[in-house]
């Protein structure tokens, strides 16, 4: 009956802290979240501000946010210092549905980057994409 009881227990704690986990907002994890438009607002205003595309090269080149340079997420730790060499500079990330951008976020924030946005997936960017080889080579 004890071992049922602890059982019981550690199944409660289990789900309250993934609950509490799927419940953290960006903020928690110390970057912002920021909607399509407000990115779309904020890139066309300041030029300092860099959009990060953090999906494969494959996914990059079959459509992408213009202006957006890729650094997938898989990268990140051996090639950010290279792609975000200011660590207080605005970036703005995204992927296809928000779950990459997400972790790339609290990755870069563990790195010590302060001004760090997930704009979510690009399937909810309702303005003008391109597609192809960029014009610039990517790292």
């Amino acid at each position: 009956m004890f071992d049922r009881k602890l059982l019981i227990l550690l199944l409660i704690i289990g789900a309250v802290a993934f609950w509490a986990a799927l419940t953290m907002s960006a903020a928690d994890h110390g970057y912002d979240a920021i909607s399509p438009q407000d990115a779309w607002e904020r890139l066309n205003s300041d030029e300092t501000i860099v959009l990060i595309d953090v999906r494969t090269p494959e996914e990059y080149v079959l459509q992408r946010i213009p202006g957006a340079v890729l650094l997938p997420l898989a990268d990140i730790k051996s090639s950010a210092a290279e792609v975000m060499p200011e660590k207080n500079a605005a970036y703005f990330l995204y992927c296809r549905t928000g779950s990459r951008s997400a972790q790339a976020a609290a990755l870069l924030v563990s790195m010590g980057y302060t001004n760090i946005y997930d704009l979510g997936g690009i399937i909810s960017w309702p303005y003008e994409t391109e597609s192809g080889q960029p014009e610039q080579p990517q790292p």
